[in-house]
């Protein structure tokens, strides 16, 4: 992840222009798009053409379309004629993914509920207690010959005897340092229970349970078919493409359709009944401005998939290791990804300068090797030991290593460009220039921060940034610090934070004089007649309510929250700390409560808890609430 990072940070975009055109074919009335490949003989820059950390293309016979040449374009096209060249249609088709493993089963999990690789494991075990699925630690694809019989009879069942694969798929595993211990992750037993078994022990071991339901059986069925259609469109010396796949049979992915690739999201699933004869004309000529992408950070998934790739860890240490480095304030989750943090890259250069034998993938991998092969008794466990210790021709050993001298300033130094650096200090990272120190949000990553972002951040700290006159008659100043951007007033050094949600280059002297009132009064409470308070922290956005305090979503804004939203707010909050009592239970006698837990509103008589998902909190009676725990039980 450090080292994605440090390309992110020598990335060098370059902007370019796309050209699509919505053409109406006259016969049917049907819409399609085409996107230009080609224009005067050359073919059309896309993302992939440019290097990442240079300007301009890599291939000199590539057309880099500018602004000035798109609309030049898009007016050709606008008086030309429109002319089907060609029409190519060809048959393919998608074969069925194999059964899960944990690598698979974390990622998928990840892609199509957002679930952590810790909460896929938690609820998988939750699924293995109870004797849904089998063992979900393993890096096996193998199917028991009793998971074939059970997958074919539920395909036979539940789809029919066409979508049944002729014979049995067999997958064979890609895993560096794969263990054949155990079979893929399927759902147990000589037949396949039902997905509404599951429900009764919760709505997330469900979703599981089908998702791994689906792609065992899908493993066993037939592939789909599609026929694929590329057309090329002539105007002028401009050559468009719309390609298209119709469907001709849906084999595996009626049980399982697979994620769509980032390329495939946007390709339209058909294209209307077209010949070389057809009439087409252009209903609108589409120009974007598109900039190239940095190389991408990874996603929990995607590293699951790639330490999977490069045999670090095993099945079951997957979610551990994605945990300890949040936990240990490595890397941080943003967005669905995970960006290493200041702390995560000195920790890590330190490694790397003085550990370097030690900490590679090649290590792990190799020491894997080591260990099986001492579980297969074809090495002595004494030898790796004392090799490991020791050291050998090519490795100094722990011993050694150990005793050398330790060089944090290197380690805590990150080299940005010839002459400048990041330094890791003891209250964030910074940037030491004419002897001064420009800090660094806590909200920038080392990704984000090249030359001229320094600049700016350099800048702005030096000036006084003075954005306008506060009414009480001080100057209002905009700076940035550790935490981010902020105003302050000049004398009385009062200071607010600027919300994400406005963005510090939007903050008027209107903005600024706002969140300096701030705490804002929206009003009363008409249960407690106590203030109710919108305000800014150090952790985001707030309400307050006497001594409850209930955080806001990043994106909402103490400056605009009405007084029902905030008491909402506060209710869920205190319906956490103060269950709201029911009553008595008519027969064990236990206090029937209802409370709000992590994944929402549940109904408990201290022992029993059931989930009030679908229910509105307010209008739960004593009588519901001892249905739900007596079905519960």
């Amino acid at each position: 992840m450090v080292d994605r990072e440090k390309l992110r940070n020598k990335f060098i975009e370059n902007k370019f222009y796309a050209i699509d055109a919505n053409i109406l074919e006259n016969k049917s009335g049907e819409i399609f798009k085409a996107s230009l490949i080609s224009y005067d003989g050359k073919p059309v820059a896309k993302s992939d053409d440019f290097g990442k950390f240079d300007v301009g293309l890599k291939n000199n016979n590539i057309i880099q379309i500018d602004q000035k040449l798109a609309e030049k374009i898009k007016e050709e096209c606008n008086a030309n004629d429109w002319l089907i060249n060609n029409i190519e249609s060809k048959p393919t088709s998608s074969s069925p993914a194999p059964p899960f493993t944990t690598s698979t089963l974390q990622q998928d999990a990840s892609r199509r509920f957002g679930f952590s690789p810790k909460r896929t494991m938690v609820v998988a075990q939750k699924l293995y207690e109870q004797g849904f699925i089998t063992y979900m630690r393993t890096d096996s694809t193998h199917l028991s010959s009793e998971a074939l019989n059970a997958s074919r009879k539920f395909i036979e069942s539940s789809f029919g005897n066409d979508f049944l694969s002729e014979k049995t798929n067999i997958y064979k595993n890609k895993v560096a340092n794969a263990q054949e211990a155990h079979e893929a992750i399927r759902p147990a037993g000589t037949a396949f229970r039902k997905v509404e078994d599951v429900q009764k022990i919760g709505a997330d071991e469900a979703k599981l349970y089908e998702l791994i339901l689906n792609r065992t059986v899908a493993s066993q069925m037939k592939p789909a078919q599609y026929i694929r259609t590329n057309v090329e469109i002539y105007n002028g010396i401009s050559i468009f493409k719309a390609s298209g796949n119709v469907t001709t049979f849906k084999g595996y992915t009626l049980a399982y359709e697979q994620a769509l690739t980032r390329k495939d999201k946007g390709r339209p699933d058909s294209l209307p009944a077209l010949d070389k004869q057809s009439k087409i004309q252009s209903k609108e000529v589409l120009l974007e401005e598109k900039t190239t992408s940095p190389p991408r950070r990874f996603s929990e998934a995607m590293l699951v998939k790639e330490m999977e790739i490069r045999g670090i860890g095993r099945p079951s240490t997957y979610s551990a290791i994605i945990e300890k480095l949040s936990q240990k304030e490595y890397v941080v989750k943003k967005n669905k990804t995970l960006i290493p943090t200041f702390v995560g890259i000195a920790v890590s250069q330190l490694l790397d300068n003085h550990y370097n034998t030690l900490f590679n993938e090649r290590f792990t991998a190799d020491m894997e090797n080591s260990l099986d092969a001492i579980s297969r008794s074809e090495n002595s466990y004494l030898e790796v030991l004392k090799e490991f210790y020791f050291g050998n021709n090519d490795y100094k050993g722990v011993a050694k290593l150990l005793d050398e001298e330790v060089d944090i300033a290197k380690a805590c130094t990150v080299n940005v460009e010839k002459d400048l650096d990041i330094r890791i200090g003891k209250f964030g990272p910074y940037v030491q220039k004419d002897g001064n120190n420009t800090t660094i949000p806590e909200d920038l990553f080392f990704g984000e921060l090249n030359k001229k972002k320094l600049d700016e951040l350099d800048e702005m700290q030096k000036e006084d940034n003075v954005i306008g006159v506060h009414t009480n008659g001080e100057n209002i100043l905009l700076k940035i610090g550790r935490y981010g951007p902020y105003v302050e007033l000049e004398k009385s050094k009062k200071r607010k934070s600027v919300l994400k949600s406005i963005g510090v280059e939007n903050v008027t002297q209107e903005i600024a004089i706002e969140l300096l009132s701030l705490p804002k009064k929206l009003g009363t409470h008409p249960e407690t007649n106590e203030d109710v308070l919108a305000d800014f922290g150090p952790y985001g956005p707030y309400v307050k309510c006497g001594k409850i305090n209930a955080s806001m979503k990043a994106d909402e804004s103490p400056l605009s929250i009405s007084l029902e939203n905030a008491l909402k707010l506060i209710k869920d909050r205190k319906l956490k700390f103060e269950p709201k009592v029911l009553g008595e239970h008519p027969k064990t006698k236990n206090e029937m409560s209802i409370k709000r837990g992590r994944f929402g509103p549940y109904v408990t008589d201290g022992k029993k808890n059931a989930s009030l998902k679908g229910y509105v909190v307010d209008e739960v009676t004593l009588d519901q609430a001892v249905q739900l725990i007596d079905e519960k039980s």
